[in-house]
Parts: structure tokens; C-alpha cells; sequence
């Protein structure tokens, strides 16, 4: 490889960059379009969904001992402050039943994405090590 040849062949080199980036999309398109690819985009929004329930879930926590702790000192503390203590609970446990729903969402796309994308001796399998809490009750699986 010497600057004769690269004179030479300068149209071939200058393709080449175009080639590389065609090539790498394509190869991540059909990735992420396969059956492990949709299982793993799957399985990453469900992950990111129960974390952010989880999250939610703690919040609501907070804001329950927060709540309990104003009403036992009651007399000491302003009805206001009890009230807004007692919407903002509410808030969070809407919060919360909002991502425990988008929770059960994600998870039956997963169990959708493992029952189209595999066959059915993998299925358990799959649905043991990407949804661990899931209990098979002995029916198919439907929407």
C-alpha cells in the first residue's frame, strides 16, 4: 500500500467509507429485526419499565411513613400541611398503579415477542430466565 496505489484507486478508497456505513446499518437493522434482537429490545424495556415501578413503588413508600408520621403529631402540625401530605399520596399511588400497569404491559409483549419468535420447546426456558416471577398456569398463551 503506497501513494501510487491510493492515487491510482482514489475512487475505490473514497467508496469505501459510504460501503462501511450502508453495511453496518443493514447488519444492525436485520439485528435488531431477528428474534434475539426483538426479544433483547423486549427484555431491555421491561427491565428499564420494572426499575422505574420500583422506583414509584418507593415513592409512594415515602410519601405513606411521611403521611403517618404528620397525623401522629397531629395536634402539632397545620390541617394544611395534612391535607397536602394526603394529596401528594395520592398522587404517588396513582404514580405507582400507573407504572405497575406499564409493568404488565412490557411483560406480556415479552411473553408475545418469546411465544411468535421461538418454538415451543424453548418457550419455559425463555419465559423461566426473562421473566422469573411469571407463574405458568397451564393455559396458552392469548391476548
Amino acid at each position: 500500500m503506497n501513494f501510487g496505489n491510493f492515487q491510482q484507486h482514489w475512487a475505490l478508497w473514497l467508496a469505501v467509507a459510504p460501503l462501511a456505513i450502508v453495511v453496518t446499518s443493514v447488519i444492525a437493522w436485520a439485528w435488531r429485526h431477528s428474534s434475539l434482537g426483538r426479544l433483547r429490545t423486549a427484555w431491555s424495556e421491561h427491565r428499564k419499565v420494572s426499575k422505574a415501578a420500583a422506583r414509584a413503588m418507593r415513592r409512594c413508600d415515602s410519601a405513606r411513613v411521611f403521611l403517618e408520621r404528620l397525623e401522629d403529631r397531629a395536634e402539632k402540625v397545620k390541617p394544611r400541611i395534612i391535607d397536602e401530605a394526603k394529596g401528594r399520596l395520592a398522587d404517588q399511588e396513582l404514580l405507582a398503579k400507573r407504572a405497575d400497569d406499564r409493568v404488565q404491559v412490557t411483560a406480556n409483549q415479552l411473553r408475545k415477542v418469546i411465544y411468535e419468535e421461538f418454538p415451543p420447546t424453548r418457550h419455559e426456558t425463555l419465559r423461566a430466565r426473562y421473566l422469573p416471577g411469571d407463574v405458568a398456569d397451564g393455559r396458552p398463551f392469548s391476548f
